[in-house]
């Protein structure tokens, strides 16, 4: 969640975890503005710089280096934040917010179209935001859209777990031994994040074609119903890969349901709030340098 706090983005686990939020209180829009804003990131550079400058210096590497004072960052902050919002219909933010919607129903359904109060009740509208569905992407009430939308958000979600994940271990100092090519260079002789995969120092333009092509593998054939027998949208044990899942009983069943939704929702904010930390440098708690 460090990640999705400070990539000013905020996703909540629960009511006590959205800031400006209290139960049977008027909602604090000023307080979830200055989390957007980053302000609360501003105070504590700010107080530290101020406290022990050394420290500063070294967890705030990159910008001291590059001479950029807390109130400059705050304001690139900003502006990151205003050419997001104004990007908001472009391919990676239209599908992030999709993503977040509570598009599920707690069965597998095969109408064509309901109501769109059907879904207000549905696995994922929880407090407080209930439906969520800024964009009207489920309006009509169309089963077998709100059906793919629920399947596209869960795919999303699987795989920024795997990445957040992947961005935590290699950070930490984690690699798989050995070597990754013919040429004998081993996974820890390669950068975290985009520098793997990009620039001088990433691995080579064959590798990426690679791993492309093995996504685009797993996309195409495995990850998929493909023999129809899905219970859910994002079911894709089809009939083989199963680990007890049909002696849990079904509120068991929508219980861990539930929670891989809003793991796989707070993973896709966390590793866009990672990406974007890795253009502006510094340091996180548990991460570490960026």
């Amino acid at each position: 969640m460090k990640g999705a706090v400070d990539g000013v983005f905020s996703i909540p686990h629960n009511e006590k975890r959205f800031p400006g939020y209290k139960k049977n209180e008027i909602f604090d829009v000023e307080t979830m503005r200055n989390r957007i804003e980053g302000r609360h990131i501003l105070e504590f550079m700010e107080l530290l710089k101020e406290e022990d400058e050394d420290k500063y210096s070294k967890q705030f590497k990159s910008l001291f280096d590059h001479n950029i004072t807390p109130a400059e960052y705050f304001r690139i902050n900003r502006e990151v934040i205003k050419k997001i919002i104004d990007k908001m219909k472009s391919v990676i933010i239209a599908s992030l917010i999709a993503s977040a919607a509570a598009f599920a129903p707690a069965a597998q359904q095969k109408a064509t179209s309901t109501s769109l109060a059907a879904f207000e009740n549905e696995l994922g509208a929880q407090a407080p935001l209930g439906l969520f569905d800024p964009l009207g992407l489920v309006a009509a009430g169309n089963q077998d859209r709100f059906d793919r939308l629920r399947y596209v958000e869960v795919k999303h979600g699987r795989i920024c777990m795997l990445a957040f994940l992947g961005n935590i271990i290699t950070r930490a100092g984690l690699h798989i031994p050995g070597p990754i090519d013919m040429e004998g260079h081993t996974f820890d002789s390669y950068g975290n994040g985009w520098a793997a995969v990009s620039g001088p120092d990433g691995i080579s333009q064959a590798g990426v074609y690679q791993i492309i092509a093995f996504i685009g593998t797993l996309e195409l054939v495995v990850m998929k119903d493909v023999n129809g027998t899905g219970d859910f949208p994002g079911d894709f044990r089809n009939g083989f890969l199963d680990f007890g899942w049909d002696k849990f009983s079904p509120e068991t069943q929508l219980k861990k349901r539930a929670v891989e939704l809003n793991n796989g929702r707070a993973a896709m904010m966390g590793i866009l709030g990672l990406m974007m930390h890795e253009q502006l440098g510094g340091s996180l708690p548990i991460v570490g340098p960026m």
